[in-house]
């Protein structure tokens, strides 16, 4: 991040000759021609095929190489009053991507242009939601994958003449630049696949298959602009300081663009709980990533905990500090509730009615309630109303939820979150378990123990996890068949 690379091998007297760029174009003329009109073809196919299936198509433009051919592949193939283009805008974008976009638009300034941004900067997010780490990384969905789809809705409500509340059903096609050859990952995708985090989005992917020199080849032959970044030595060009980029990345990024990576690297070292004993100490700790490998938020120095629980039995109460919202804006998610008495509640939860009780305290509010039994439903119940409270402490309206909800149940403003007719699909709740191959990657719980003891011939069919998550089902039964093997005496 802070050293320049050194040179190993040195080669004394070396030239080096400038690549003949009019000569390799023409050299890969024919092969190029084939795979443009390929793609020209497998664009304007699939939007004559989604045409009456989709609300909405739009071009995701980040200002790299690979949307830069995108965005004119599109152009060439499709009417320009068919789509939309929409800039996601982080915030975290570097001034060359900001150049290369605005004399985008100069070239095509007969498309129809939008920009995408959460309701607040990247820089203010890290201060009061925490900096993004390689296990949490809200950046990608606060700041980009909600933006762009609250900006569709946007577009879908102007069209309709309603507001964004009321658009509640829509489907929409995303055109988006990504290659098989940037990850092992990508090199599974589709060539078309609805959004496993929105459903409410297709993606098209109409260079899926394109390589970086094929890339290249069409922006020079198209004489296309893109970011000076790339001739500073990056391969892809992304934000600012990112918890995935490489060490490569991160070094020619804060040395070139050392003003824009400085507020943030400051954010990281004034929010970390940790002394350094000096500012090698810290560049030590930087360098080696040690910022990136935090799995929570105990680690900074905004680390609190405005939740705690506590549990007698089947007693349960939660303590709630210094919440930035009310429970009883986030709680109809789970189901209807009323007033029954002083301070006395009645929810009801699915076909079960749950009474709690509420002591409201000058800086807390303590919930208190009673399970009838640590079954596997009353155990989802559990996890479902933490997940409330949690929502209604931490909650700093960056509209990812308001996105998840498919239903237009939940709208959420710069001051306020309102949640009507709600249809408790429990989609907000945003659990996307982590990708495990084995049952000790997550924990076990004490109800869990009990259930399996009170009844183990029969556990494996009674269930210990949420049923919302066929994932966890599989961990499920590896964990119960290693059980079996040492209970089996």
């Amino acid at each position: 991040m802070f050293d320049l690379p050194a040179m190993k091998n040195v080669t004394p007297n070396l030239s080096l000759s400038p690549v003949d760029i009019k000569a390799m174009i023409a050299k890969n003329e024919n092969l190029m021609n084939g795979m443009i009109q390929r793609t020209l073809k497998e664009i304007y196919d699939t939007f004559k095929a989604y045409k009456n299936k989709v609300d909405l198509f739009y071009l995701a433009f980040s200002g790299g190489k690979d949307s830069m051919v995108m965005l004119d592949l599109v152009q060439r193939a499709l009417p320009h009053d068919s789509f939309e283009v929409i800039f996601g805008d982080t915030t975290m974008e570097l001034s060359d991507t900001y150049k290369t976009v605005e004399e985008t638009k100069k070239i095509f300034s007969d498309l129809k242009w939008h920009t995408a941004r959460a309701p607040f900067d990247a820089l203010d997010s890290w201060k009061f939601m925490e900096p993004p780490a390689r296990k949490i990384r809200r950046c990608c969905s606060v700041h980009k994958a909600s933006p762009s789809l609250f900006k569709v809705k946007e577009i879908i409500a102007d069209r309709r003449h309603c507001s964004v509340a009321d658009v509640k059903n829509f489907q929409a096609m995303a055109f988006v630049g990504v290659r098989k050859e940037e990850s092992a990952k990508r090199a599974t995708y589709d060539g078309i696949s609805v959004s496993r985090k929105h459903p409410a989005q297709i993606n098209f992917y109409p260079i899926l298959n394109w390589t970086t020199a094929e890339i290249f080849l069409y922006l020079f032959a198209n004489n296309l602009p893109f970011s000076q970044s790339y001739r500073n030595g990056l391969r892809r060009v992304g934000c600012k300081l990112c918890p995935m980029s490489s060490t490569w990345y991160d070094c020619t990024v804060n040395h070139h663009y050392g003003k824009e990576t400085a507020p943030y690297i400051e954010t990281v070292r004034s929010l970390a709980n940790k002394n350094f004993a000096d500012d090698d100490d810290w560049i030590n700790y930087f360098s080696d990533r040690g910022w990136q490998a935090r799995g929570s938020g105990k680690t900074l120095l905004i680390g609190e905990n405005k939740i705690e629980t506590l549990r007698d039995g089947y007693q349960y109460t939660f303590i709630i500090s210094n919440a930035n919202y009310s429970w009883r804006k986030w709680l109809p998610v789970l189901g209807d509730f009323v007033e029954v008495g002083a301070s006395k509640f009645s929810l009801q939860y699915e076909d079960t009615s749950i009474n709690f009780n509420v002591d409201t305290q000058a800086d807390k509010e303590i919930i208190s309630l009673r399970v009838p039994e640590l079954d596997r439903r009353m155990i989802k119940f559990l996890s479902q109303l933490k997940n409330v409270l949690n929502k209604a402490a931490y909650c700093r309206n960056c509209r990812d939820c308001m996105i998840e909800c498919p239903h237009g149940a939940l709208t959420i403003t710069a001051g306020d979150v309102q949640i009507k007719n709600c249809r408790h699909c429990y989609r907000y709740y945003n659990l996307h378990t982590k990708k495990l191959t084995d049952y000790r990657g997550f924990g076990l719980k004490k109800e869990w123990l009990k259930i399996f003891f009170d009844n183990p011939q029969n556990f494996d069919k009674l269930g210990t996890v949420n049923s919302y998550d066929s994932r966890l089902q599989d961990l499920e039964q590896t964990w119960w068949s290693s059980r079996q093997k040492k209970f089996v005496a």
